[in-house]
């Protein structure tokens, strides 16, 4: 693993400059599948329908992409524009994919002794995700959108 070979990418441009402690995390915002049991101790499962997502950035305060971020919000905010997002680790299977995001709201700004971090949230339409691993050999991962491997390594090269 190299945090260094994270690459996110909004709108075909890198997103760089991240914190030392905390770089992306990608939450699912919908529950992915329910268990509901009946009084009789019947079982039925159900698919939630719900695949967006919620990604956290965290910046450098110095970061230009800070800049990159506080426009899309205003983009977003004044004209509906939302981006495509791409994020992928280099080193292994890992990658996400979503047709448009936007920025949820301006990043909490505090000016300290020492410079900090800002800390955005992505928020996705319908995204294609698979979670893989580092440094193996894997099968291409196939979802309702293609090919994920194959659209990640187009964005990216």
């Amino acid at each position: 693993y190299d945090a260094r070979k994270i690459k996110v990418y909004i709108d075909g441009k890198e997103i760089k400059g991240f914190s030392p402690d905390s770089k992306v995390t990608i939450t699912p915002a919908g529950e992915g599948s329910n268990r509901q049991v009946g009084t009789d101790g019947e079982v039925v499962f159900s698919i939630d329908v719900d695949n967006t997502f919620d990604i956290q950035l965290s910046l450098l305060q110095s970061s230009k992409s800070n800049d990159f971020l506080s426009n899309m919000y205003k983009n977003f905010r004044e004209n509906g524009i939302m981006k495509r997002i791409m994020i992928k680790d280099l080193m292994g299977s890992t990658v996400f994919s979503s047709p448009q995001c936007c920025v949820q709201k301006y990043a909490e700004s505090q000016f300290q002794k020492q410079a900090g971090s800002r800390n955005w949230t992505i928020m996705t339409d319908q995204a294609d995700m698979n979670v893989g691993g580092a440094n193996q050999q894997y099968d291409r991962v196939s979802t309702p959108s293609g090919d994920l491997f194959n659209l990640a390594n187009t964005i990216l090269y």
